[in-house]
């Protein structure tokens, strides 16, 4: 996966499916689109950006797992609605 390392690998994955499980328990889940982006500083940076296909209770999201902000840099998760199809 855009030449990580097989643990960095396993730590996006785990933070994107506690993350879908949230959005699934109160959004009926969301839209995901992957991105690979050329960062100031000269390396590569993984984005994933996720748009709940129904509103976010109380407009903002809030991560049920702590363990999301353990294991990646940043995380934000769009408020515009996603395409269902």
């Amino acid at each position: 996966m855009v030449g990580l390392e097989h643990q960095d690998q396993v730590r996006i994955a785990t933070a994107l499916s506690e993350v879908a499980r949230d959005l699934l328990r109160t959004s009926d889940g969301a839209d995901v689109a992957f991105h690979v982006d050329a960062g100031a500083d000269g390396r590569f940076h993984l984005r994933a950006d996720l748009a709940p296909v129904t509103p976010l209770p109380g407009g903002r999201y809030e991560p049920q797992s702590g363990a999301v902000s353990r294991l990646v840099d940043t995380l934000s998760v769009s408020t515009s609605r996603g395409l269902r199809s």
